[in-house]
């Protein structure tokens, strides 16, 4: 359940005034969508942070990790 000030998880933040609610990195624009979009797409993980600058590299890999299961129908599942 979310914080009264969106944050879901230590890089996870929903905020209706950004990307209309959907579930972004914690303090960007990028919508967890773009991650597993980009994995889905064959992209390795290590080149995400340079294609989305305002991603920190500790992001995506905690994300891959806490995401909760049903987030992304299609998406990676959580790393071991």
């Amino acid at each position: 359940m979310a914080q009264a000030d969106g944050v879901i998880s230590s890089v996870t933040q929903v905020d209706p005034g950004i990307t209309s609610g959907a579930p972004c990195f914690a303090g960007t624009r990028v919508p967890m969508q773009a991650l597993f979009d980009y994995l889905n797409g064959g992209r390795p993980l290590a080149d995400f942070p340079a294609d989305f600058p305002t991603v920190s590299e500790g992001q995506a890999p905690t994300e891959t990790r806490e995401r909760s299961p049903g987030m992304s129908k299609g998406g990676p599942e959580p790393m071991a």
